[in-house]
């Protein structure tokens, strides 16, 4: 008996192991108003203004011209990828009225802070 409870004690904590939070491609559908944003953690002014439009057809918009504006994306896992481009977005944070995104461009760290339009 005490052996069996030996070998089943460490399945015990696999199987309570918390799962990896998945985005569902649904919570970042629509267009988002850019709030906030960090350039290598100092405030970026020159960006607000802008806005992320993640489209029902799957195609992403954006008035920020280095970024890969009419580019179909995917969502998968925390990571959004796009079709034409190597950058990758990872998504922090999504609510109904926030999302909040990390990324890596061009060697730079950027956090981008948004909000849902029309919310």
């Amino acid at each position: 008996m005490y052996k069996l409870l030996f070998f089943l004690t460490p399945l015990l904590f696999v199987a309570c192991k918390e799962d990896k939070s998945v985005v569902n491609l649904r919570e970042i559908k629509g267009s988002w108003d850019i709030i906030q944003a960090t350039k290598d953690g100092q405030v970026f002014e020159a960006i607000l203004g802008g806005y992320f439009e993640f489209s029902q057809d799957d195609k992403f918009q954006t008035n920020i011209p280095t970024l890969p504006t009419g580019a179909n994306y995917t969502v998968k896992e925390n990571t959004i990828s796009f079709s034409t481009d190597t950058l990758k977005y990872n998504i922090t944070e999504v609510t109904d009225s926030i999302l909040v995104l990390e990324s890596n461009i061009r060697g730079v760290a950027f956090q981008f802070m948004c909000k849902k339009r029309g919310i």
